[in-house]
């Protein structure tokens, strides 16, 4: 988990690595590393990292719909590894988090998101 020891770090010390743009004119890069963020934070995996700030997504259903075509592919083939590698490591509760993402991506069946995006606030 030291990879996401340093992307929290990493983060934090930057203020943001996601920039002025939209999170819509995201990159992948970026959308993964939002990803890792909320799904690492959201298992608990970060919780050495405190005051590590959370960029909000203000309507993230929403954002991840307005994702650019190639975009969106690239990150649901990484969202599916992710899910299966976290399942198959029995992280449970960080496969889960991929999985809510890749549902909301590519069905917008996104409850499963928002519930996830609600307990970090």
């Amino acid at each position: 988990m030291r990879t996401i020891s340093i992307l929290v770090i990493a983060l934090s010390m930057t203020g943001s690595a996601f920039g002025a743009k939209p999170s819509g004119q995201w990159d992948q890069g970026q959308w993964a590393s939002y990803i890792e963020l909320v799904v690492s934070l959201s298992a608990g995996e970060a919780a050495g990292s405190a005051g590590t700030e959370v960029p909000m997504v203000v309507d993230l259903p929403n954002a991840l719909t307005a994702i650019r075509p190639h975009t969106k592919l690239a990150l649901q083939l990484w969202l599916n590894g992710k899910t299966g590698e976290a399942y198959g490591e029995k992280q449970l509760q960080m496969g889960d988090g991929y999985r809510a993402f890749y549902q909301c991506l590519t069905w917008e069946k996104c409850e499963d998101l928002e519930k996830l995006e609600a307990a970090l606030r």
